[in-house]
């Protein structure tokens, strides 16, 4: 499977469309993904990271999307153009079928955001403080997606699509919203909870036995 690049016309919704239709039982490698997209692979990371943050079933939905998510900040912090995966997770592959419930689910309000989105101030995406700082917030917001904080699973998951969207689109404005929305959920969700600094304190003693 080689879904067409952004660079030759394929939003997010055309996208989630070309992995979704055919056979639902086929199989979609991430390998392709990651080829396909080129520089703009850490969109297929997002994209993935969002759709499994949805998932409804407690604890399975930040298990896989935390890490993953903390994989694309950590490697953006360390100015990677291109993500980087374990040979072993390229060669997985996703049926089509996830991708078709997850097009139900979100593809109406993300033909409403694409009306609105285009190309601007494309250099947040390509200078590496702009990209670090991306890598900074994103690592943080990964601890807390893999964290059970209830009833934030599909929140969470709209703001990765939002991220994989203006990664695709290459919209400077719309990453700045994500900026600042990440902020807001770090601040709420936490700081002033004190859901990270218990899990810092609860690792912390791990770590030391």
């Amino acid at each position: 499977m080689q879904p067409r690049s952004k660079d030759s016309g394929q939003s997010t919704a055309q996208l989630l469309a070309r992995l979704a239709d055919g056979d639902p039982d086929g199989r979609v490698e991430i390998r392709d993904l990651l080829a396909a997209f080129g520089r703009r692979a850490f969109a297929v990371l997002f994209l993935g990271a969002g759709l499994l943050a949805m998932n409804p079933v407690p604890g399975l939905a930040g298990g896989l999307s935390g890490p993953l998510v903390i994989l694309a900040g950590l490697q953006l912090m360390f100015g990677r153009r291109r993500p980087v995966l374990p040979k072993f997770v390229q060669r997985k592959s996703v049926r089509r079928s996830f991708f078709a419930r997850a097009r139900v689910r979100v593809e109406p309000w993300i033909g409403r955001i694409e009306r609105l989105i285009r190309p601007r101030l494309t250099f947040l995406f390509d200078q590496y403080g702009w990209n670090a700082f991306s890598g900074i917030l994103l690592t943080v917001f990964g601890v807390l997606v893999l964290l059970p904080i209830p009833f934030t699973n599909f929140a969470f998951g709209v703001l990765l699509l939002s991220y994989c969207i203006a990664y695709i689109e290459r919209d400077g404005v719309l990453l700045v919203l994500n900026w600042a929305i990440t902020i807001g959920v770090i601040l709420v969700f936490g700081i002033l909870s004190g859901t990270l600094i218990r899990a810092a304190t609860d690792w912390s003693a791990r770590l030391l036995g």
